[in-house]
């Protein structure tokens, strides 16, 4: 077996070796003297860092570069003349002389130059290794250059050749109410909510007085998975869940429910599916495993799409939680479920990342659905088939197929790219003395606390050059984790006044992150909505964690939601008073199980890579218990909601 977990820390150190390497080696693959020099861009002007160096053909030189910086990009330039080499040592960087290659991370340290019919080109090592292999048979190496390997991947590639959006151009859809896709499905999924309304409440309800149910659920890692997976199953089992129009979800709750909707498996089918997957360390995949991922990524390549760690820890995730899909796991698109959730049988998903730049605000949430990719803080959408394509003023400039699955799980579950302050304070107590701390923040975290150390997911700018927005001028967009800053870890954006036509009046969070005493990303969700001026209750955190479901309201304000909070605790005073009933004889496994402690330092634990299968299945079954146990309470809110509701229209 591969190890890709290993691979993955091997990866993350090639990137930072890359980038600090002090070097690059270029070869000289034609039959000509070459010439070759480094340049460092900033702000718009290109400066030579050395005289130009020549190289013998067959030869090879190492060239000296830069210091890497946050805000210098690095240029190897080459020609066979020295004279076309620009000879001042600074000018404007579009007048930049010869032929350019950017010295990037995923580039490598050594390029080949090759003379093709357009002219030198420079090939990175995997690029020629790509080359080498097309001329294997017959020298046709020469035949090739860069433009012409990616356009015989064009071409020839089932990813692009079955695209079937490859002859559609997509257009950015501007405002904040929801595309007619979503708003079709979102009436067939009310029609059946007013139907299981009406069943929980005993008589007729008005289409005005049904409310709008979301789940909003959090990360953790396979811990808020598996505990995700668990709640649904309570909810589904006690009637909740056909009375929810919406399912809200970030990081570890995506996995659980992005790979639910695509496999077409009951919920309890697929958790004892998940429960199997996570037995297999997340470090395993087979060698054709590892084949169909690099098959995959040649399109990217190909495309010249942005390529991160997070491309290849999304391999693995998709790998490991999709395995029985096969070779087909990197042809499984997000836009696939939409088959499944179009009929109205099932809560309409969510999914959930944030803006990853350095200048991010508080409000910078991206959603992703079957439907579209957007934000509403950016006012623009694209059709999830589109994302990954080049924009530029609103349209799609090429037919690049969608984003794998895994890309997104890998983006959804991207927690490691969060920003060198945040992942100090997350782990700051396991750093010694506080002496060392004081020095680190002092000295470090100052300077270049808001940098991200590795690499968030990235893709090709959609808003680019539409009118008046705020990423007009960007060529990309990074994507980061949604309980990373500028995130918190419950999603509850996508279901607040943000999207006024999803607003949720009834919001059920289930919070399965590490930490939920007083509720902490309840409270940021409680920030973010008086930030924006959207209502929201009053919430009492001194007691919040120590009670398996607790209900907030706001009579003075009518238009407030109604907030349920469950946290992810294993209340074992509430288990032992109802172990006795039947109905609960299930759940007889949580017992002696205290989740504080496994959560802090034991199975549980956020960055757990693979799970004993019991513990896995222990730790979904405290999900549904909690949701089963607190059914009785739920459906007395949802009765209350709609009473109130028609005593103030004055009719049903």
């Amino acid at each position: 077996m591969v190890s890709p977990l290993a691979c993955f820390f091997l990866l993350f150190i090639f990137n930072f070796s890359v980038i600090n390497a002090r070097s690059v080696v270029v070869h000289n693959m034609t039959d000509k003297d070459l010439f070759a020099a480094i340049y460092y861009v900033k702000s718009g002007i290109a400066y030579r860092t050395d005289a130009p160096v020549a190289i013998s053909p067959g030869d090879s030189q190492k060239l000296e570069k830069p210091k890497w910086s946050f805000k210098k990009e690095r240029w190897l330039v080459f020609d066979h003349s020295v004279n076309a080499l620009c000879a001042q040592e600074c000018l404007a960087s579009h007048v930049l002389g010869g032929f350019c290659e950017e010295l990037t991370a995923f580039n490598g340290n050594e390029f080949f130059i090759k003379q093709t019919e357009m002219g030198l080109d420079a090939y990175p090592w995997f690029y020629w290794k790509v080359v080498t292999m097309l001329g294997a048979n017959g020298n046709l190496a020469s035949l090739f250059s860069l433009e012409q390997v990616k356009q015989q991947i064009k071409s020839k590639h089932p990813f692009v050749v079955n695209n079937p959006y490859k002859d559609v151009v997509a257009f950015v859809r501007q405002g904040k109410q929801l595309c007619h896709a979503e708003y079709e499905a979102l009436v067939k999924r009310r029609a059946k909510v007013k139907k299981a309304i009406e069943e929980l409440v005993g008589y007729p309800v008005g289409e005005q007085n049904v409310p709008t149910i979301a789940i909003v659920t959090s990360g953790g890692g396979d811990r808020a998975s598996l505990m995700t997976l668990g709640s649904l199953i309570g909810a589904e089992k006690t009637g909740i869940l056909d009375c929810v129009s919406y399912i809200a979800t970030l990081s570890g709750s995506t996995w659980a429910v992005a790979t639910w909707l695509t496999s077409g498996r009951s919920l309890q089918e697929h958790r004892d599916m998940i429960v199997r997957a996570l037995e297999i360390s997340i470090d395993e995949m087979t060698p054709q495993e590892v084949k169909v991922f690099l098959s995959a990524l040649m399109v990217k390549l190909a495309y010249g799409q942005p390529i991160t760690l997070v491309d290849y820890w999304g391999a693995m995730v998709g790998t490991r939680l999709m395995r029985d899909r096969g070779d087909q796991v990197h042809y499984t698109r997000l836009s696939d479920q939409r088959m499944r959730v179009s009929t109205g049988d099932y809560p309409l998903p969510i999914y959930t990342l944030v803006r990853a730049e350095e200048h991010a605000q508080f409000n910078s949430w991206y959603e992703c659905t079957p439907w579209e990719f957007g934000g509403a803080w950016l006012n623009c959408y694209i059709p999830t088939w589109a994302c990954g394509r080049r924009f530029f003023s609103g349209n799609s400039l090429d037919d690049s197929p969608e984003q794998p699955l895994a890309f997104y799980l890998g983006a959804f579950g991207s927690a490691f790219s969060a920003r060198l302050n945040q992942i100090y304070f997350t782990f700051q107590e396991w750093l010694g003395v506080q002496q060392m701390r004081v020095s680190l923040e002092e000295r470090i975290l100052d300077a270049i606390g808001n940098k991200r150390i590795i690499p968030a997911a990235e893709i090709f700018n959609f808003a680019a050059g539409v009118v008046h927005g705020p990423m007009r001028g960007q060529k990309t967009m990074q994507l980061v984790d949604a309980g990373a800053w500028p995130g918190f870890n419950l999603p509850y954006p996508p279901i607040s006044d943000d999207r006024p036509e999803r607003r949720a009046d009834i919001i059920i969070f289930l919070d399965n992150s590490a930490v939920v005493k007083m509720a902490p990303e309840l409270n940021f969700a409680q920030e973010y909505a008086y930030v924006k001026g959207y209502d929201f209750p009053p919430i009492d955190y001194y007691t919040i964690d120590r009670r398996i479901m607790s209900c907030f309201w706001n009579h003075c304000s009518p238009e407030s939601p109604v907030i349920i909070y469950m946290p992810r605790i294993n209340d074992l005073i509430v288990w032992h008073e109802v172990k006795d009933d039947p109905e609960y004889a299930p759940y007889g496994m949580i017992e002696g199980i205290d989740l504080d402690k496994e959560t802090a330092e034991g199975f549980a634990k956020t960055f757990v890579l693979s799970y004993d299968p019991l513990n896995a299945l222990r730790l979904s079954t405290i999900g549904e218990f909690n949701m089963v146990v607190s059914a009785s309470d739920i459906k007395d809110v949802i009765r209350e909601w709609v009473r109130m509701r028609i005593e103030r229209d004055g009719y049903a």
